[in-house]
């Protein structure tokens, strides 16, 4: 579409008002054509099959429906926009706003017979949507704007009960102090739906229970014996996201201690966190039923604990947990767990099927198949090594030691506070349940 427009010659004296006029109906002409031809691509070849002389009754009716919805179309999308923009001081063209418009200020050309007047009305509602695009577009930038303004007081409102809720837990010291940084307590308060006082009572009860569990001072020699099966370990790859996973497989459980089996999870949780990268904060657990059975099963005693450390002493630190292809029997024994797990950590559970084409994809969005074990339908090899990942555990351990400030014993592993702290802390956090 050509729209370069003749200037007009030195000293014609014409007022701006008839340059205006001059250029809208240059503009107007310019559309007109442009659409006719748009809609010969539409309604004529739509309309007229076999081209002719002369139009027939039936294909002159049709070409006449197409161009009155099309026409309606337009209205349509041009009073909508308008209204949704809320523009008081301006009226969408109806049709025969249209009509009336086109019978008074353009002339019909010769070549354009009585369909080509109905594509006029046509150009006029298009027009008016070009010409009030830049209005539309100022309202967007005025809209986005708002909407960074809104963001932005969010933040602020965060930051503040962020700094709240440090003045409400007072001063702490040691490694309570390290524990309750900045972003612990944003994940606290998370859990809470940002209310202050639910996320002090949560927090409270979190320093209360690692300063008795005391889960920074567990060392890999006192939980290796747990680990020997590979029933839960921190895998060799990351999902996606670059964030920590543990592979969790309940049909190798090897012992009957309730405490230690809390102890090595609550040890491969703390050091999932430690080896998180700086910019991501919550793990994946992928969870292998192979083997699985009531007889091998975790008592619900056991699941329940399990279920009440990470919701409520490491909140907002799980992304997601898949469940890969769990067998029929684990659904009674599911039915009875999923009563302990709230909300938010509900809905981070997935289960995973290998038939079911939609729970593969979802897990895939989160995997890379290539990294991805053949237990959970990749293409990588799962082999634990126990000797293996016991000298890893044994390096982090010394890494552990020196993040909460203590000495670490190279005879037998035994933490000693080298500022005689007691407390604890770093740990994925609780998901809290409404109260």
């Amino acid at each position: 579409m050509d729209f370069s427009f003749p200037s007009p010659p030195m000293g014609s004296g014409q007022s701006p008002e008839a340059l205006m006029e001059q250029v809208q109906a240059q503009l107007q002409q310019a559309y007109a054509e442009e659409l006719i031809e748009t809609l010969r691509g539409k309604c004529f070849d739509k309309c007229v099959t076999k081209p002719g002389s002369s139009l027939s009754s039936g294909e002159s009716s049709c070409v006449s429906r197409c161009v009155d919805r099309y026409i309606e179309a337009m209205g349509i999308v041009s009073r909508s926009l308008f209204s949704q923009q809320q523009l008081p001081s301006y009226s969408a063209p109806t049709h025969e706003d249209l009509s009336l418009s086109l019978s008074i200020s353009l002339p019909i050309p010769s070549i354009v017979s009585t369909t080509g007047y109905a594509l006029f009305f046509s150009f006029l509602s298009l027009k008016i949507l070009i010409l009030h695009t830049s209005v539309l577009f100022k309202m967007f930038r005025r809209k986005t704007t708002s909407q960074a303004e809104q963001e932005n007081n969010e933040a602020a409102l965060r930051e503040a009960k962020i700094k709240e809720l440090k003045t409400l837990i007072g001063e702490l010291s040691g490694r309570s102090s390290l524990y309750c940084s900045d972003p612990c307590l944003k994940r606290y308060l998370e859990a809470r739906n940002w209310n202050v006082g639910k996320a002090k009572k949560m927090l409270e009860e979190t320093l209360k229970w690692r300063s008795t569990f005391k889960p920074e001072e567990i060392r890999w020699d006192e939980v290796s014996g747990e680990g020997e099966t590979g029933k839960v370990y921190k895998a060799g790859f990351h999902d996606r996201s670059g964030r920590t996973v543990l592979i969790l497989r309940p049909g190798l459980q090897n012992t009957k201690s309730l405490e230690n089996q809390m102890k090595h999870l609550v040890y491969l949780i703390e050091n999932a966190i430690m080896n998180l990268p700086e910019d991501q904060e919550q793990m994946s657990w992928l969870i292998d039923f192979t083997d699985w059975s009531l007889s091998t099963s975790v008592p619900i005693k056991s699941a329940r604990e399990t279920i009440n450390i990470l919701q409520n002493h490491y909140p907002e630190r799980l992304a997601v947990a898949f469940l890969y292809n769990p067998p029929r029997l684990f659904e009674a024994f599911w039915k009875i767990v999923k009563y302990f797990i709230d909300a938010k950590t509900f809905i981070k559970v997935k289960f995973v099927y290998p038939k079911n084409p939609e729970s593969v994809e979802l897990m895939s969005s989160f995997f890379d198949e290539e990294n991805l074990p053949t237990e959970f339908g990749g293409k990588a090899l799962l082999q634990y090594n126990h000797e293996e990942f016991s000298k890893q555990m044994n390096q982090d351990d010394v890494k552990t030691a020196d993040f909460w400030g203590l000495v670490h014993s190279n005879n037998n592993h035994q933490q000693q506070s080298s500022s005689g702290f007691s407390g604890a802390e770093i740990a994925p956090e609780p998901i809290q349940t409404n109260t």
